[in-house]
């Protein structure tokens, strides 16, 4: 069952900037033989790849990527300010004046954190369903591009954290139903495109982050909703 729940996020590489942050939380916790079914998705995606658009086709792919990284203010390319994601965050706040190179080193930091940080309170808990969801949120941050569709992988830790939030301590019920109200709230997805201030939802993700974590070390009963943790190593 792991292995197939790890070839599953190899296929999610097609959205790799999400599915490579989740991995890494996975490493993180030494989950090889989990990982292990992840590379050999990640390598039959390659391969596919390669055979579809061959070598000259990666590198043109790789040279647009540097170009988006390279231009966050850039409308067409996707601009930062629009993306719910740390760079869309950290570029809002004051990208303006460290430059392309300096946003992207920040960012990097930034989401070698979370992404540690999450991983090392689902060493600590036993509870599958809401470390899960705040992975999911975590690598939604640490995403590199993001669109307003992009946002759905965000439904499976929604549903989760919904299924056990009666279960939930006090202290972490209240910022978890807050931001669970806001989610689901779709138009002020279309306002914030509108006003070019998505990246407010970051805060959004990072509060529902941590009031997972913050659930999960208060400690709740299993529900049925994660049928199994991945608990081989």
């Amino acid at each position: 069952m792991s292995k197939l729940r790890s070839a599953a996020l190899g296929i999610a590489l097609l959205k790799f900037q999400f599915a490579v942050p989740m991995a890494m939380v996975f490493v993180l916790r030494r989950q090889w033989r989990f990982m292990g079914g992840f590379a050999m998705s990640a390598a039959v995606l390659g391969m596919l790849s390669w055979i579809a658009v061959g070598w000259s086709g990666l590198i043109e792919y790789a040279r647009l990527l540097t170009r988006v990284g390279s231009n966050p203010h850039n409308v067409s390319l996707g601009s930062a300010v629009d993306m719910p994601t740390l760079q869309g965050l950290a570029y809002a706040l004051g990208g303006k004046h460290l430059g392309s190179a300096g946003l992207s080193a920040m960012v990097a930091l930034l989401s070698i954190a979370v992404l540690g940080w999450v991983s090392l309170q689902w060493q600590r808990s036993r509870d599958f369903d809401l470390m899960f969801a705040a992975a999911v949120a975590a690598s939604l941050l640490s995403g590199s591009h993001m669109f307003t569709q992009d946002f759905s992988p965000l439904m499976i830790g929604l549903l989760a954290v919904g299924a056990v939030l009666g279960k939930v301590g006090s202290a972490a019920r209240v910022p978890l139903a807050f931001t669970l109200i806001v989610f689901w709230t779709f138009p002020l997805y279309f306002l914030f495109v509108k006003w070019h201030c998505l990246y407010l939802l970051a805060i959004a993700l990072m509060a529902f982050m941590w009031a997972c974590v913050r659930g999960a070390q208060e400690g709740t009963n299993q529900s049925p909703f994660v049928a199994q943790t991945v608990t081989a190593q």
